[in-house]
């Protein structure tokens, strides 16, 4: 089971042990976050925090970007390598899943707000994806796109000509991807 979750920072070490408690008692078997605000100042304080594997793409902001995985305590997992950008905006951990003995490729993403950069985020990230993936068949993606692929999935109308719908959607065609949404 992997939860998603995009928070508003969890610089504070309050918000964070509250949010962090929170998510173990979903008993997830691993979380994505997006916004996290962690750098590498708090990269210790985050994973102090957790019981179990965590990862990071860092941001250099306070206020912006950062996403992590975290791994439940004790779950059979062999991390084989992981990949980030210099953004805060991109995370994969490739691991082994032992008790299925499989592989598995997770990502947490946090794409930019404005559409302009966002559609070209996308084109940079399906590039990414196919690059680091071990295993493009269990490739999980999880994340805030900041777009929706559908018309429909999204009001006030002023959104449906969002110019990164087009590179979102040849995102999940090039990567193979299916939108649980």
């Amino acid at each position: 089971i992997i939860f998603d979750l995009e928070l508003r920072g969890l610089c504070d070490h309050k918000s964070r042990r509250k949010t962090f408690a929170w998510l173990k008692d979903l008993k997830a078997d691993s979380v994505c976050l997006q916004e996290t605000f962690c750098s590498a100042k708090l990269q210790p304080n985050f994973d102090a925090s957790w019981k179990g594997a965590v990862y990071h793409s860092l941001t250099n902001s306070s206020h912006s970007r950062g996403v992590s995985i975290l791994f439940k305590e004790n779950l059979n997992v062999k991390c084989i390598n992981h990949h980030t950008d210099e953004n805060g905006r991109m995370l994969m951990v490739n691991f082994e899943l032992c008790d299925l003995n499989e592989m598995f490729s997770v990502c947490s993403i946090y794409a930019p707000n404005d559409e302009n950069v966002r559609a070209d985020f996308f084109k940079t990230l399906s590039k990414w994806i196919i690059t680091n993936t071990l295993n493009e068949n269990n490739t999980i993606v999880s994340g805030d796109f900041n777009c929706c692929l559908n018309e429909t999935d999204r009001v006030p109308s002023s959104h449906l000509k969002d110019k990164s719908r087009l590179p979102f959607k040849n995102l999940t065609s090039t990567c193979k991807l299916d939108d649980m949404w």
